[in-house]
């Protein structure tokens, strides 16, 4: 086991880590740059930066994200706190408390999309996290 990690947290960098061991109906979880997939991974960075409270909701959200099928399991739960910040271009949020939300999009190189437009959710399998961010428009 890592150090640092407790065995949830050494789950989820195992499964990403090791593709070989990830069930391929599970959510696939990618990072837009290597500081992001830090701050997601490493227990110590994310409590420097974000503190005790919110890494440990970060981490029970990728977690939950990476035994997920797709992205439309975020919607069936309303207190995940899942927002689509646009209907069409494939980004959307997960509220984390305080203010903060983990910002993510499609990972797909073509979005699937309804034939209104709209984002099928039902069939993102691949997301990118692009970060964790304060929202200055007073949502929680």
């Amino acid at each position: 086991m890592l150090i640092g990690y407790t065995s949830s947290e050494f789950a989820i960098v195992d499964k990403i880590h090791r593709k070989t061991s990830r069930d391929p109906r599970d959510l696939e979880l990618a990072f837009a740059n290597r500081e992001i997939r830090a701050l997601c991974l490493s227990g110590h960075l994310a409590e420097e930066d974000l503190g005790r409270q919110l890494t440990s909701m970060l981490r029970r959200r990728l977690a939950d994200l990476s035994a997920m099928v797709n992205v439309s399991e975020l919607s069936a739960t309303p207190w995940w706190g899942f927002e689509e910040l646009d209907k069409c271009d494939g980004r959307g949020l997960i509220k984390l408390g305080d203010g903060y939300a983990l910002l993510f999009e499609s990972g797909h190189r073509k979005t699937p999309h309804l034939e209104n437009g709209m984002i099928d959710w039902s069939k993102v399998r691949r997301i990118k996290i692009l970060g964790v961010e304060k929202r200055n428009d007073g949502k929680r």
